[in-house]
């Protein structure tokens, strides 16, 4: 009975490796006629073996997006939250500022009289101690805040900065309504009044509060970051960028080899945190052109914020990019040279507007310029 059964067994594979044969030669004969030439091409069927597939899904990031870092370590209280941007002092004899250290994105931008002056925004702020010197606000300032949707922190401002904020409707605190309650005048520093204001934290939490603004709320990326730190680097070095902005202020990057990071001068003095007292270590830097005429008054500048070009600074190196915004509630829009999305190191970023006239005065490694 056995016998009879391998015998069996035998029959049937003999005849369907035939069958299987007769297939393939049918087939190849068909394709080599349709050919219309000499070769003979066999056409693989499909496995109908099972395939196996892993039941692993790709594992979540972990950690809370911080939306103007690309970092994952955004306090889960701080998900959700609008960012809060102050207006800060950058007139020399107000150094150090204080809390600049811990901002996600400075823009440093060009206003009367040659200087220059700070917006730091902050995607988590309950982690710095204490804010300024504030100083008061320009309309290009809050046109850059917009699209981030911040709860903005100013003392004061031009006319032209006034009307931005009411046009906009943007929820401020100015330290000129508030004066002490949410302020504070720092008078053992012996300086101008204009460079003592600060806001502490309990300042500012108690003006978050008593004001009653809505907190909540979604907040883009800033950049399309890259997914892992340090992975973006270019062939052009840039280990050392001078920039004059105006005969006042001329600004000087230097890269940190071991931190991976830049440090900056002005006024031929190192930025210092006043919190920390150290040196302030800064990511990604952006240099970007743009026609800055006077204004009606004579005395204020208008950047266009319309677009143009420059240069983004990253782990010792640098790339040509283009820039634009347009519309004052667009979103600042970074692309390639050849016209791709801008991918950006996680980490912080200090972005400086110089005006177009002066691009001839950027230098790279004591040389090569940018123009």
């Amino acid at each position: 009975m056995a016998g009879s059964i391998e015998d069996e067994r035998g029959f049937i594979m003999k005849h369907r490796k035939k069958s299987v044969l007769a297939v393939l030669m049918a087939s190849a004969i068909m394709l080599s006629a349709g050919s219309g030439c000499g070769k003979t091409v066999v056409k693989e069927e499909a496995s109908s073996l099972p395939v196996a597939v892993s039941s692993e899904a790709e594992p979540e990031p972990e950690g809370n997006l911080n939306p103007l870092t690309g970092f994952r370590d955004l306090d889960a209280a701080m998900v959700g939250k609008r960012p809060v941007s102050f207006m800060i002092n950058n007139h020399h004899r107000s150094w150090p500022q204080r809390g600049i250290s811990q901002a996600d994105i400075i823009y440093e931008l060009p206003v009367e009289g040659g200087l220059t002056r700070l917006m730091a925004i902050f995607a988590d702020y309950t982690k710095t101690p204490d804010f300024g010197s504030n100083r008061s606000v320009r309309h290009d300032f809050v046109e850059l805040s917009l699209p981030f949707n911040t709860i903005f922190v100013h003392w004061g401002g031009s006319t032209f900065g006034y009307n931005a904020l009411r046009q906009y409707g943007v929820n401020d605190i100015d330290g000129m309504a508030y004066g002490e309650k949410y302020f504070y005048t720092d008078r053992s520093l012996r300086k101008d009044i204009e460079h003592t204001r600060f806001m502490t934290q309990e300042n500012l939490q108690d003006a978050l509060k008593g004001i009653g603004y809505k907190l909540d709320g979604e907040t883009p990326t800033a950049y399309q970051f890259a997914e892992e730190e340090d992975s973006v680097s270019y062939t052009d070095s840039a280990k050392e960028i001078y920039v004059k902005v105006s005969n006042a202020v001329k600004t000087t990057f230097y890269y940190d080899d071991s931190a991976k990071d830049y440090t900056k001068r002005e006024f031929d003095d190192d930025v210092i945190d006043g919190n920390t007292k150290e040196q302030v270590h800064i990511k990604n830097v952006f240099i970007l052109y743009d026609n800055i005429p006077l204004m009606s008054d004579g005395l204020h500048v208008d950047l266009s914020l319309s677009s143009g070009e420059g240069w983004y600074i990253t782990n010792g190196t640098r790339t040509a990019i283009k820039w634009s915004k347009g519309d004052a509630k667009k979103p600042m829009a970074y692309t390639t040279e050849s016209g791709e999305t801008l991918t950006v190191n996680p980490g912080n970023s200090w972005v400086l507007f110089v005006p177009s006239n002066m691009k001839g005065n950027t230098t790279f490694d004591g040389g090569e310029t940018a123009a």
